[in-house]
């Protein structure tokens, strides 16, 4: 999974965004060549390809709930979407890394947004969502944790980001197949087999990826589905775990720089 690619303090931000969040509209750091268009392949008689075999679930509910919560995690290809497969708190937390990397291009880099002109009115909206979860777009970049107007309030505010993210890109908010300029690539693979579960609560699975590193979030090696709602949905942990390890990664990646 490719992170969103930005010139110059960017990269950080970009990394906070972890292999989650992608864009179609990659943005050239300076001093990168444009890639060469490579030549049109032969055409040749397209392979018939075997229908993948259905995903076997467990008999057991509990397994069977965490199976379906990976496979629509793992499908999730839009921010609407990924809130809907996330606990509260799970969606708060992706909530305010995908804040970083919009904040930079609104507030520090708007002239590589793929519209330059509309990143004045979008600031002012941008800003003024933000201040209503108790943030400021100008330091989301030194947060340490997940605000507390945000916990407990994790999907709306996820959610809400989805209108700023398809403006960035010049889309009409909610329009249909929408690819907003944060987009989601599958975040894990949508291969039951590649997955350990067990049991560990009456409402809490274990889920152990076959790589540790699968989901390239630092803090994040293995996670849970959680019953919330009644409806079973991916946690990713501790936020206070993942947002140390962010910021170690941080750390390394400025010393690469």
């Amino acid at each position: 999974m490719t992170p969103t690619r930005f010139a110059g303090a960017i990269g950080c931000a970009a990394l906070l965004a972890g292999a989650l969040l992608t864009s179609p509209q990659r943005v050239c750091a300076a001093g990168d060549a444009p890639a060469a268009t490579p030549a049109p392949a032969a055409t040749a008689a397209p392979a018939t390809t075997p229908a993948p075999a259905p995903p076997m679930f467990s008999s057991d509910p509990k397994i069977a709930g965490a199976q379906h919560a990976v496979l629509a995690f793992a499908k999730a290809t839009s921010l609407p979407a990924l809130k809907n497969t996330l606990t509260d708190r799970s969606a708060a937390l992706i909530g305010v890394i995908t804040v970083l990397p919009m904040s930079f291009i609104i507030e520090m880099a708007p002239d590589q947004a793929p519209n330059p002109v509309i990143i004045p009115a979008l600031k002012k909206d941008f800003d003024a969502y933000l201040r209503r979860y108790g943030m400021d777009a100008s330091t989301v970049n030194n947060l340490t944790a997940i605000p507390p107007k945000v916990q407990g309030h994790g999907h709306e505010f996820l959610l809400g980001l989805s209108p700023f993210a398809d403006r960035l890109n010049g889309k009409s908010p909610g329009a249909p197949d929408t690819e907003t300029s944060f987009q989601l690539q599958e975040p894990l693979p949508s291969r039951l087999d590649f997955f350990k579960f067990n049991t560990i609560g009456p409402t809490r699975v274990k889920i152990t990826p076959q790589d540790p590193k699968a989901l390239q979030l630092p803090g994040v090696d293995t996670f849970e589905a959680v019953q919330e709602d009644g409806v079973w949905r991916i946690d990713l942990g501790d936020s206070d775990k993942i947002f140390a390890a962010l910021a170690k990664a941080m750390k390394n990646a400025h010393k690469n720089d």
